[in-house]
């Protein structure tokens, strides 16, 4: 499922930004739709090996947005954010370059059949350690997005800064 939060006549490319919790699709619709995809997955792999570090996860969030934001200055014309973005305030990042760069956005929400299948998401989760527990987690804690005024006005809780 896609929405057009901010169209435009003018814009420099499309910025996508993919939703969901592990395991529903995200990755695999990111690569449908092609373009230059940035993950901060990406940004834990060692030597090919996923190494989760709780600990980085700030900086890793902030590097990848640094990420996106050069592509954005360079004028790469479809840029694809694949991270879960389950909460509103860890899209904003993404919707102020948007709105600075001038690029139009659309969120992108896999619909998978498995997607609300939160056994079926774990057991496909490209990840070790990703259990059905931690994708109802997900699930749980998913915010309903109607513009992108509604991202840009969300606040990161003081828990995560």
């Amino acid at each position: 499922m896609q929405f057009l939060l901010r169209p435009s006549k003018d814009s420099k490319g499309t910025l996508y930004l993919m939703r969901g919790w592990s395991g529903s699709g995200k990755s695999y619709s990111a690569n449908e739709i092609g373009g230059l995809i940035f993950s901060t997955d990406d940004l834990w792999l060692k030597d090919g090996v996923y190494v989760f570090d709780k600990s980085q996860m700030n900086e890793k969030h902030a590097q990848n947005v640094e990420r996106v934001r050069e592509a954005l200055e360079f004028g790469v014309e479809s840029v694809v954010v694949d991270n879960t973005n389950t909460r509103l305030w860890e899209m904003r990042p993404y919707a102020e370059l948007v709105v600075q760069f001038g690029y139009a956005v659309v969120i992108v929400e896999p619909d998978a059949p498995h997607r609300f299948d939160a056994a079926e998401c774990a057991r496909l989760c490209r990840h070790e350690g990703i259990s059905e527990k931690k994708v109802l987690t997900q699930m749980g804690r998913f915010e309903f997005c109607f513009c992108l005024e509604d991202i840009l006005m969300a606040e990161k809780p003081h828990q995560y800064k």
